[in-house]
């Protein structure tokens, strides 16, 4: 465990659990998985990392020098992942915050994944 600044970004697919009671599971699975790759794929071109996915959420970081790199991928995920949910006639959207935090990061578990923790992640969560 390490003390870390980081740009921390959570992204939040608004309308996703209305949507879920219309659709199949197997649709859900489809939207999801789409979702999750465009996630990666983006993120991963600019150098973030997707710390963990939520069900239709997804807890994201970047190294304070990659902001202008992080807004474009987020902006492009946007723009892209709304898409998807068109796709799908889905009534959805994504929902962006995110905020330059102070935590603590590093390897947790058994399996030894990266995460991170702290009361700035906390606040961003709160933040409406």
């Amino acid at each position: 465990m390490k003390k870390c600044q980081m740009i921390v970004c959570i992204v939040d697919i608004s309308g996703f659990a209305r949507i879920c009671c219309k659709k199949s599971d197997e649709q859900v699975f489809e939207m999801l998985n789409k979702f999750y790759i465009l996630v990666e794929k983006i993120i991963s071109e600019v150098d973030g990392k997707v710390v963990k996915f939520m069900g239709d959420s997804a807890l994201i970081v970047f190294e304070p020098e990659k902001e202008n790199s992080a807004k474009q991928a987020l902006q492009d995920l946007k723009t892209r992942s709304d898409e998807i949910w068109r796709d799908f006639g889905a009534e959805c959207n994504l929902n962006i915050k995110s905020d330059i935090c102070h935590l603590a990061c590093g390897e947790m578990g058994l399996e030894k994944r990266f995460d991170v923790v702290g009361n700035d992640l906390n606040k961003l969560f709160m933040r409406k």
